[in-house]
């Protein structure tokens, strides 16, 4: 069960990450930086990303975007306020 709630927290961590880079193109070192995960790991949830339609990759510079169609995501600072 940790472990599945554990994969939970790194794809929102994740999703956090790059929606604030929503419009732009990012490459693997950032998300992995700005999550404080391996490359290695935050590539394989990028490339399920992209299979799923959620991201763009592109095979020219290695840099991703989000998808046009994904909503975007809210989240609730301390104050409860929607950032």
């Amino acid at each position: 069960m940790e472990e599945s709630m554990e994969g939970a927290r790194r794809t929102l961590a994740i999703l956090r990450a790059v929606n604030v880079r929503r419009g732009k193109w990012f490459g693997v070192t950032d998300i992995a930086a700005a999550v404080g995960l391996p490359k290695s790991t935050t590539h394989r949830f990028l490339s399920v990303f992209v299979e799923e339609g959620i991201l763009q990759h592109t095979g020219a510079t290695g840099k991703y975007a989000v998808a046009g169609s994904v909503p975007v995501i809210h989240t609730l600072d301390t104050a409860g306020q929607v950032s």
